[in-house]
């Protein structure tokens, strides 16, 4: 019997709320598969865009797979961290999967 199992990211990208009379851009990619109950969640970390002077950095965790014509997404949200006297907000959804690699297992 084998099993295979494909290896993925997503990629992500936006813009902040508007905080403090601006906002920045973000992109990046998630980390692979994290296995929970239920699915899948992604870890991301990044930063944003230089924009008044400063910028802010952004983690957390994706939503499990969200089903989509052709493959699934992952929705994420957070606020950015506490730079120059305020925080910004974001909300977003990743692109659809991208593998990375594919492993069969024999067994």
């Amino acid at each position: 019997m084998y099993r295979q199992q494909n290896i993925h990211t997503h990629g992500y990208n936006g813009r902040t709320t508007i905080d403090d009379n601006h906002d920045h851009r973000y992109e990046g990619y998630v980390s692979g598969q994290i296995l929970q109950p239920g699915g899948h969640v992604h870890f991301y970390r990044g930063s944003t865009s230089t924009d008044d002077g400063h910028r802010h950095l952004l983690q957390g965790y994706t939503s499990t797979p969200v089903p989509v014509p052709g493959g699934h997404i992952h929705y994420f949200a957070g606020q950015t961290s506490f730079v120059d006297s305020h925080v910004h907000g974001y909300e977003d959804e990743t692109s659809m999967q991208i593998y990375t690699e594919e492993i069969v297992f024999e067994g």
